[in-house]
């Protein structure tokens, strides 16, 4: 596990290195700003992972277990929808031209980022839950090779595309296409081996707060709570640097932060 782990690591650094030296980087730099918004309502949901791994393995009434999963997506998407609208009054009052140093360079592909990030949040959501159900069930070796080959796949996908074209978005929507297929691959085995927990069964349970206030928001709200530190770590300096430097440095500082956590993974 640690070593398939590791090596997804090194795919992952390959990966950002052709495409940082491929693409321009003033929109490298610009969809690492994006990210680091985003991953605040990533962070907020972290511990609810946590949550759905800790209870599905418990002897707990299965219909209660349904309804954690179910409690876990709603509460995602609720927070994925907030981060739209947040987003859309943000664009209103012209908060991105306050956010981005030389926003007149990129200003005309900010909408096309916007989506990428908001698609991919929606995928990696539905991702992380089939992950979550199948690390509850043991099956640790089986979401790790298909993330390893997700990455090494778009390994290859984007050697390719660098020989042909330098637009970052070409390179953002196979990564979402990649995303879909993964989604439809664990979507099928959760339906074959873990039935009573596919999206059928779970929308087909009812929804409870109860649910949330008995196993959810005790287990997850400290969790959740210390991964708002690590957002202060890993993506507040991006947005520093993108307000008071240009976005060329704040893909420097990306690629450089992905080769230590590459180099911190492996050993």
């Amino acid at each position: 596990m640690l070593g398939i782990n590791g090596i997804s690591y090194l795919i992952l650094l390959l990966i950002s290195i052709v495409i940082f030296r491929t693409v321009d980087k003033s929109y490298y730099g610009l969809y690492v700003i994006m990210l680091s918004l985003f991953a605040v309502i990533e962070l907020l949901m972290a511990g609810f992972n946590d949550a759905i791994v800790r209870f599905l393995k418990d002897k707990i009434p299965l219909s209660d277990k349904q309804n954690i999963v179910l409690f876990v997506l709603c509460y995602k998407y609720l927070l994925i929808f907030l981060f739209i609208l947040c987003i859309y009054i943000a664009r209103q009052y012209g908060f991105f031209e306050f956010l981005i140093g030389n926003y007149n360079e990129v200003s005309d592909v900010i909408d096309s980022f916007l989506l990428v990030v908001i698609l991919n949040g929606i995928f990696s959501t539905f991702i992380g839950v089939n992950n979550c159900i199948f690390n509850s069930q043991q099956k640790y070796k089986l979401t790790a090779n298909v993330e390893l080959v997700r990455n090494i796949v778009y390994l290859l996908v984007v050697i390719s595309l660098s020989f042909y074209t330098k637009g970052y978005l070409h390179y953002l929507y196979s990564s979402i296409a990649l995303s879909g297929i993964v989604l439809i691959f664990l979507s099928i085995r959760i339906f074959q081996d873990f039935e009573e927990f596919s999206i059928p069964n779970i929308i087909k349970s009812k929804f409870s707060i109860d649910i949330g206030k008995k196993y959810i928001l005790p287990y997850a709200a400290p969790l959740t709570a210390s991964s708002l530190l690590t957002y202060v770590k890993n993506h507040l300096p991006s947005i520093i640097l993108g307000k008071e430097f240009s976005l060329e440095d704040v893909a420097v500082f990306s690629i450089l932060k992905t080769f230590f956590k590459a180099l911190h993974s492996v050993s």
